[in-house]
């Protein structure tokens, strides 16, 4: 099993490495799902790249957004550069960028991102026979869906074990793109998710902001034994002492050690195990606070502090109120013990403080002691390969010693040897003598020795050999990572132009059979039921694969109709998307994204095309959510409506709908097959006025991103 981190930098790159990391994921800057780290230029990449290598570190490049045609086009270029490069891997969610890819890098090792919500066997099986490697699975399984899920699919799967989780599915969050511009998918996530709400019932809270993961040795036993290939850390916007401490806890565990590593005290805003056991998903909010609170450090008693853990002058501590509100932070300048100053105060202690009024609570937010250590460590530690050698000494005969790792063998020859005249060297002297790597990159763990026993070899010899093996295997190893590109042009592409030889239709989607009686007598002939945006592989049985309208991926590979039309939250944004889907078994109109504006959608070929006109477009799909109310209000006073679907999944709206229904001639202008006005919390009665408006033209012109876009 592959542990897979973090790399929002370089630093947090070689923290990943040094702390044990298999794999690493990074970021290209101006691509990929966290456009706001930091991330990497060309060149820095492939120094990344080359740093990784050199350590037996693969490295996987996130391409998981959702890329206009013009992205793609300059995309070739970059991509170009690293593959040739040596990149091992990249990691995408759009089909069409899959598709791109394929074509154009054909020995290019290609991941399904999370944000593809592949939460079944179906799927990734489906994404197997296409070409993909590996898939990243949904973060709301369960262990029993993941061991299901692994039975049935040759696919590599990787899980995620750590981190910050998304109240809303990956890939299915479009809440701070319609109020603020700022797509999760494009990699601007503004984390409307980590504010506070208040709901209608005067429950107040942090009431969307999960606690983040974190799965210990019992849940990664299980996920080992059933056949996981890789888990995954999330946190490429932490620091590099969390990164280096979360990736060491696995490392700890997959290598059966004590563990000795503590991230939840770098950061914590609380703790669960996700979603990993069916029945503990209402452990899994923490509606008290949404950032790194630290931990308490014990029971304030007036003005003496009893403490449960061990505290240094250095420290940092936060004051906090019965509300968990911050009132004060320091840093420790003095530790007082009955009067007297010390450096140091341990459990059970009692300790003079001065708090501000009102506290009722002490964290410790920085622990210094394990933060100097890290950086201790990190500033000598080297992060090694792990390599094979093969030692060979016989009388009269070279001297050779081979090194050997991810099935490239170098090897480097010395002189004839002759007898030894005194007493020769054993093998454990030689194994112990090759093995002393200094300050390399390499760590040799096995070593195949054919000595036979006669031959003179000093330990002069064996310093020489070495030396000279470790020079050429890291000067000639990365050439052997390296590619060619058949050609420096990007294989053409020309979409398919359809003709469109009748007029846009109008349909409506409902959820219920009132909604439809309604739609049926204002004369619409298109009315599909819209279905739930995920199918987990526990509720495979209740997804309706008659629907005409499919809503993930499951629904759509195993329809039973004619023709069936793709939802908008397949996140369909460029022209090779759009190819991609028409290729696919009875599609027939393709929904485009509701992220891009009006003026990018008209570029496209849309003959094939649907666009969304009216309706509460979802804002996040929460697998559960444990809130009584059928609203939430944001610290703006902006109102979202909550809505429960029959799987028990939560859909939260924002209060107004989209809608353009008075721009609806301008859009039918631009050729598409279809529009479409989506009901869900519509009474009959708001349900008829809408309906009417079609032709009256009269309405509120709200236009979500059609007018705007996003970033």
């Amino acid at each position: 099993m592959r542990i897979i981190a973090p790399a929002g930098d370089i630093e947090r790159m070689k923290a990943a490495i040094k702390g044990g990391a298999d794999e690493v994921y990074l970021g290209l800057k101006g691509f990929g799902a966290r456009r706001s780290a930091i991330n990497f230029t060309i060149n820095e990449l492939k120094d990344a790249i080359d740093y990784a290598h050199l350590r037996g570190v693969r490295v996987l490049l996130t391409l998981n957004t959702i890329m206009k045609d013009s992205e793609l086009d300059s995309l070739y270029m970059n991509l170009s550069a690293l593959y040739e490069h040596g990149l091992d891997a990249v990691i995408v969610q759009d089909l069409g960028v899959f598709r791109y890819l394929k074509e154009n890098f054909k020995e290019l090792e290609i991941h399904g991102s999370t944000q593809m919500t592949v939460a079944n066997h179906v799927e990734a099986n489906y994404l197997y026979n296409l070409g993909f490697k590996r898939v990243v699975l949904s973060r709301e399984l369960s262990f029993e869906e993941i061991k299901t899920i692994r039975k049935k699919t040759k696919i590599e799967l990787e899980i995620f074990v750590s981190g910050a989780l998304c109240i809303s599915y990956s890939g299915n969050c479009y809440i701070s793109s319609f109020i603020g511009s700022r797509s999760g998918n494009r990699g601007m996530c503004a984390q409307v998710c980590r504010k506070k709400y208040t709901t209608t019932k005067k429950e107040s809270g942090y009431l969307l902001s999960p606690k983040d993961q974190m799965l210990d040795k019992v849940e990664i036993d299980k996920l080992k034994a059933a056949g996981i290939n890789a888990i995954k850390i999330e946190g490429r916007m932490k620091s590099p002492n969390y990164v280096y401490e979360m990736v060491g806890k696995y490392s700890d565990i997959l290598e059966n050690k004590n563990e000795n590593h503590h991230p939840e005290k770098i950061f914590n805003r609380g703790y669960s195990k996700g979603y990993f056991y069916k029945n503990d998903s209402d452990k899994l909010m923490n509606s008290k606070y949404a950032s790194n609170y630290g931990y308490s450090i014990g029971d304030v008693r007036g003005r003496i502090l009893k403490l449960n853990t061990t505290v240094i002058l250095g420290d940092g501590i936060a004051y906090l109120d019965k509300d968990m509100n911050i009132l004060q932070g320091e840093y420790l300048n003095q530790i007082i013990i009955m009067g007297k100053k010390v450096k140091e105060a341990k459990r059970l202690d009692l300790i003079s403080i001065y708090p501000p009024k009102g506290t009722k609570f002490i964290y410790k937010t920085f622990d210094k002691a394990l933060n100097d250590s890290i950086e201790s460590t990190l500033k000598t530690a080297k992060g090694r390969m792990s390599i094979g050698g093969k030692f060979f000494a016989h009388v009269g005969e070279p001297i050779r010693f081979d090194i050997y790792a991810n099935g490239v063998t170098l090897t480097v020859v010395g002189d004839i040897l002759e007898e030894a005249k005194k007493r020769p060297l054993d093998n454990e002297t030689i194994f112990e003598k090759l093995g002393e790597m200094g300050n390399s990159t390499l760590k040799l763990s096995t070593l195949d020795i054919e000595y036979d026993g006669k031959a003179f070899v000093s330990l002069k010899t064996l310093k020489d050999i070495k030396r000279q093996a470790i020079e050429k295997f890291e000067s000639e190893y990365l050439a052997t990572t390296r590619r060619t590109l058949d050609t420096y042009e990007v294989i053409g592409f020309t979409p398919t132009i359809r003709e469109n030889d009748y007029k846009t239709t109008v349909a409506v989607s409902v959820v219920n059979k009132e909604q439809f009686k309604v739609a049926k007598e204002f004369g619409i002939k298109k009315i599909y039921y819209r279905g739930p945006e995920v199918a987990k592989e526990s509720n495979l049985d209740r997804i309706d694969t008659k629907s005409r309208l499919a809503s993930n991926l499951y629904q759509l590979i195993q329809n039973e109709n004619d023709t069936v039309s793709v939802d908008y939250n397949f996140n369909i944004a460029n022209s090779r998307s759009i190819e991609e889907f028409s290729k696919m078994k009875n599609v027939g109109v393709i929904y485009l994204s509701p992220e891009f504006d009006l003026d990018y959608l008209s570029t496209l070929e849309l003959s094939k095309c649907g666009m969304m006109v009216y309706g509460h477009l979802t804002g996040m799909y929460i697998e559960n959510l444990n809130v009584e109310a059928d609203s939430l209000i944001n610290e703006k006073e902006d109102n979202f409506k909550l809505y429960t679907n029959k799987l028990g999944n939560t859909q939260v709206f924002l209060e107004k709908p989209m809608n353009v229904i008075s721009r609806i001639e301008k859009l039918k202008d631009l050729g598409l097959a279809e529009v479409r006005l989506d009901f869900v919390l519509e009474s009959d009665f708001e349900m008829r006025k809408v309906l009417e408006s079609i032709k009256t033209g009269v309405g509120e012109y709200v236009p979500y991103n059609l007018h705007k876009g996003v970033f």
